[in-house]
């Protein structure tokens, strides 16, 4: 990595409550791998939970741009979990060593411009947005 080069890591997160069964979730990740296969991987260790990469691009524009592609390709999907009572959540994660330069101490700020285009599907598939900061 050289300095200043981000480094993000986007999953979406598909949370039921406690009065949903193991069953709907299950249904979720079977109708996500059979559309596109491996996107599921399996459970998260927190209960009622489970996560999918989205993208781990170093490029913002490549990482918007992924997020869009998949907040399109499960739509239905998506739309359908929100409807049975599942949080939608995406979370974009970023590391300390993107926000700052290799061999300076303080916090450099550091942000991004989340597109219209994107937080517009996630309003079409009420996907709330989480920035993870490490």
């Amino acid at each position: 990595m050289t300095a200043g080069q981000l480094i993000m890591y986007s999953v979406i997160r598909f949370t039921g409550s406690p009065r949903e069964s193991d069953s709907v979730l299950s249904g979720i990740a079977e109708s996500i791998n059979a559309r596109r296969p491996g996107t599921f991987t399996g459970m998260d260790k927190v209960d009622q939970r489970f996560s999918c990469t989205v993208s781990k691009r170093d490029s913002v524009d490549e990482h918007m741009v992924q997020i869009l592609h998949f907040l399109r390709l499960f739509n239905d999907i998506l739309k359908d979990a929100s409807k049975k009572g599942v949080e939608l959540q995406l979370d974009i994660a970023i590391e300390p060593e993107d926000r700052e330069p290799e061999g300076k101490e303080t916090e450099t700020p550091y942000s991004f411009l989340l597109n219209k285009e994107v937080m517009a599907e996630m309003s079409r598939s009420d996907v709330k947005l989480a920035l993870t900061i490490y």
